[in-house]
């Protein structure tokens, strides 16, 4: 869900190497040391997620997308799944993990207001409600373990390297 870029040295050389592979195996192999950096940061983020039920734990997840402008390029995102349904026959469970962005960013609790509000109304009297912090389990997982990501995703770059020189020769 939150975007986070770190500014890394040392991998012009695995670059040039990576330049001479094939675009097919060079794709498959971004993606592989990418996945396992994102792995990282997910154990992280659930590691760091308040654990209450456990939902948002388990709700912790990892998407691949594409970029359509730079065809060398992966991209990987930690996010919480939310939103979900419960299907027929299942055990009426809450398995929704819609309250994440509360723990990410915080919120004020004012409790419910059963009159009819305009928008002025109802952001006057949230002035004096109390402000729950964030816990922002999210955004700090990444900066907590960026140097191990850097060191796995730079490994793995480099053994899928050695395993092409292998079967190469």
């Amino acid at each position: 869900m939150m975007a986070s870029r770190i500014p890394v040295k040392g991998f012009k050389e695995l670059n040039k190497e990576l330049k001479n592979l094939p675009l097919k195996l060079r794709k498959k192999s971004l993606k592989r040391a990418v996945s396992a950096g994102a792995r990282i940061v997910k154990k992280e983020a659930k590691r760091r997620a308040p654990k209450r039920t456990g939902v948002l734990r388990r709700s912790i997840s990892i998407r691949s997308s594409r970029d359509k402008s730079n065809k060398d390029s992966v991209r990987y995102s930690v996010f919480v799944k939310a939103g979900k349904k419960r299907s027929k026959g299942q055990i009426a469970k809450n398995q929704d993990a819609f309250y994440w962005y509360f723990q990410e960013f915080g919120y004020r609790a004012a409790g419910r207001k059963k009159t009819k509000q305009s928008k002025r109304q109802r952001n006057k009297s949230l002035k004096g409600a109390r402000k729950i912090p964030a816990v922002r389990f999210l955004r700090k997982s990444l900066p907590a373990k960026s140097t191990k990501v850097i060191s796995v995703v730079r490994e793995t770059l480099k053994k899928e390297i050695r395993q092409y020189d292998v079967r190469r020769n």
